[in-house]
């Protein structure tokens, strides 16, 4: 897999606490050197995330069989957990690797799961009984006594409450977002058994429901997620209080200034705000003002109407980023066409914070980022220093609010960042144009995340509105990218590999979304209510989830359900779709057994970010940080450490300490490691240059030597980590 170091990673992410290493009695003395090199050899902060139970699910399969699936968390992947399995009282499996197991029984039974670390079983999780077959229901609130005047959009999740499970939060929209509804649109979160928390108004000023977007995440490191969106004035939060006329200038309803544009109605006046939301209760707990709408003139073209300045002006998105490499923050912004502005905030103590602003115009005056965003945007690291970067449209903005590129293609309507290519270093980021035009801006490409440089195009021209990128096809490295400019099937290299591309639903062309479903580490294709896969040649329908249960799909031709996430189980992804009538939410869980071992994809920072934005204006699937598919390397251990679980990693790192040789080093992958002492046996931990544990092992011997066998690794530098009467770290460097 990919490995760098930088200058820039040892200057900024050094997270680390270092132990009195002069305590230890089996190393007296340090040279100015060591000091220097445990210093200049830092490793990565670990980043803050979720502390969640086992999710610990089991589905009916068939009238004889039930799969029971649950999370490993990311510790105890680093640990290298195994798990015993009870039904009952009664243990049916043990030392289980992988995190799923079919019983074969027509019993409904309960089951519980406990993780097994050292050899040592850990607590019993709480037990399970059997949730469904196929799927589940979330039902959810009647509105004015009914279901018809709203309908069930896109969600996002997050532990609300802190007890390790996920609940759900989803826009309620009102199916008239005309000046004259008498209906606004709502936020509402649930327990995914359906039972109501809150619900927050949003009021009388967010009218285009594609423009609804919102963030569910722990932004405070205490444990509970807090939600956070655009409001404006008249929003009731969740405890009933009515922020009325916040800004105070006697006006609380601007639903008189909107604009036609098409179907849709564009506000062209008012005040917007940021509303941070306690996620247990739906109470507006801060806020500040949002990136002004005003002079709406400055969103558009000279000579512009109301209606084409209101529709630039809406256009208002939102991204978690872990700015400093270890907590996160979020960024909001205004504008895709013409000028954009982006902003950095954070919220911790109570207290909402921004970072940085950032201006594609400054003064009004255009730069190359003008005019280069998309209707999605992602964050993500993509120059491999600890920190996300804002990869949005055509260019991209580092963590300080500096713009890094622009590659000068415009909008688009879709957009891809992930280890698309892992022959090469870093992420991509492959995405349609819609300005096309066949010479200097290419209908799709393939580019490098951090720098911009273009690895791959297809010159075509006109509108290219959708684009996909995942690993479908074993026959070939890395992922295959397609879009709808009649480019057929490729490579993450550009290779065509077929004329034919993926489809789903009456053999209509698929670009939409990739899943995990099946127990391969090839994704299937999730477009409109079907599940397919890509054969070779054409495609296979895998699930027919409309035939399933009714549903219906969301925003008209992006056919996205209304989330798309792990959020139970294992590493496969649940899919939910809302009910036809509006009644409730409809959660798949895969029937398929899988033997791949996998902590749970919300552990990876990336894949976890792309679910918090997931639900911004035209949906994009989530991608992982690193390859996942057909001939990829055992998947590394996340950098992470859980909320409410422990501080950091502990280490001590020096190069040369007294009495410990290694030899050679560097090395093409044989080490020889020589101690001060004979010892019977020794514990290894090898850390990569991220500070993710990506092996460990128990040395036994008699004597002083051991030998340790790395050559299966690429080419880098790692450390090795030994415990002895306290824990050392020691830097080696594994050659080609």
């Amino acid at each position: 897999m990919k490995t760098k170091l930088s200058v820039k990673n040892i200057l900024l992410v050094h997270q680390f606490t270092v132990k009195k290493i002069f305590e230890n009695k089996l190393f007296v003395s340090l040279s100015l050197i060591s000091i220097m090199t445990l210093w200049s050899c830092s490793l990565f902060g670990q980043r803050y995330m979720e502390n969640l139970d086992r999710g610990l699910i089991a589905m009916r399969t068939n009238t004889n069989s039930v799969l029971i699936s649950w999370r490993i968390p990311g510790d105890e992947y680093t640990q290298n957990a195994t798990y015993n399995l009870y039904r009952g009282s009664t243990l049916i499996a043990s030392n289980l690797s992988v995190s799923n197991y079919v019983d074969a029984t027509s019993i409904d039974y309960s089951y519980s799961v406990a993780a097994v670390i050292g050899g040592t079983e850990q607590a019993l999780s709480a037990a399970t009984g059997i949730r469904g077959r196929e799927y589940f229901t979330i039902p959810v609130r009647s509105i004015n006594g009914g279901y018809t005047t709203h309908n069930l959009n896109d969600a996002s999740v997050g532990d609300l409450d802190g007890d390790g499970e996920y609940e759900i939060v989803i826009k309620r929209l009102s199916n008239d977002e005309s000046p004259t509804s008498p209906h606004n649109h709502y936020l509402e979160a649930y327990e995914l058994d359906g039972t109501f928390i809150w619900a927050i108004d949003l009021g009388p000023n967010l009218l285009h429901a594609v423009e609804v977007n919102f963030l569910v995440y722990d932004f405070d490191n205490d444990g509970k997620a807090e939600v956070v969106t655009r409001t404006s004035d008249g929003m009731i939060d969740g405890l009933g209080n009515n922020i009325g006329d916040r800004n105070g200038d006697g006006k609380i309803n601007y639903r008189s200034s909107a604009a036609q544009n098409g179907p849709f109605w564009f506000r062209t006046e008012g005040p917007d705000y940021i509303s941070i939301f306690d996620g247990e209760t739906g109470g507006e707990i801060a806020w500040d003002y949002y990136i002004s709408l005003e002079p709406i003139a400055q969103w558009g073209r000279p000579g512009q109407n109301a209606s084409q300045l209101g529709h630039r002006a809406t256009k208002c998105m939102w991204a978690v980023a872990y700015l400093d490499g270890v907590n996160p923050s979020f960024v909001i912004g205004r504008g895709i066409y013409e000028r954009i502005k982006l902003e950095a905030w954070h919220f911790r103590n109570g207290t909402l914070t921004q970072e940085w602003a950032w201006d594609s115009s400054p003064n009004g005056v255009a730069t190359a980022y003008h005019g280069q965003g998309n209707h999605n945007l992602a964050a993500g690291d993509v120059d491999g220093d600890g920190r996300d970067e804002i990869t949005y449209g055509g260019m991209a903005v580092d963590e300080y609010g500096n713009g890094l590129y622009s590659t000068g293609f415009g909008h688009g309507d879709a957009a891809h960042l992930a280890d698309i290519n892992p022959d090469t270093p870093g992420l991509e980021y492959f995405s349609c144009q819609e300005y096309a035009n066949g010479t200097t801006i290419p209908g799709l490409s393939l580019r490098n995340a951090e720098n911009g440089t273009i690895q791959w195009a297809n010159w075509s021209s006109g509108d290219i509105g959708r684009s996909m990128a995942a690993d479908v096809d074993p026959n070939y490295p890395g992922m295959e990218i397609w879009g709808s400019d009649g480019s057929g099937l490729r490579s993450c290299t550009g290779q065509l590999i077929s004329n034919a591309i993926p489809t789903t639903a009456g053999n209509g062309a698929s670009y939409n979304f990739g899943v995990w479903w099946d127990g391969d580490v090839q994704r299937e294709i999730l477009d409109r209510t079907v599940i397919t896969k890509w054969n070779g040649s054409g495609t296979d329908r895998v699930a027919t989830l409309y035939n399933v249960a009714p549903i219906s799909d969301n925003n008209s031709t992006k056919s996205n359900p209304c989330l798309m996430a792990d959020i139970l189980g294992d590493w496969r992804e649940e899919v939910i779709y809302r009910r036809t009538d509006n009644t409730g939410l409809i959660v798949f869980v895969s029937p398929f057994a899988t033997n791949q071992r996998m902590y749970t994809l919300m552990h990876d920072p990336n894949y976890r970010l792309a679910i918090a934005w997931q639900n911004n204006s035209y949906n994009q699937p989530p991608n992982l940080g690193f390859y996942f598919g057909g001939g990829m390397d055992t998947p590394p251990s996340p950098n992470i450490q859980l909320v409410n679980a422990g501080g950091p990693l502990n280490v001590v790192q020096r190069e040369i300490s007294e009495g410990i040789n290694i030899y050679p080093n560097p090395s093409n992958g044989i080490f020889n490691i020589n101690l001060p002492v004979s010892i019977n046996d020794i514990n290894s931990e090898l850390y990569n240059i991220n500070g993710a544990l990506i092996s460990s092992q128990k040395h036994e011997f008699n004597g002083k030597n051991f030998g340790l066998d790395i050559t299966d690794k690429p080419a880098g530098m790692y450390f090795l980590k030994i415990n002895l009467t306290e824990p050392v770290t020691l830097k080696i460097i594994k050659t080609d």
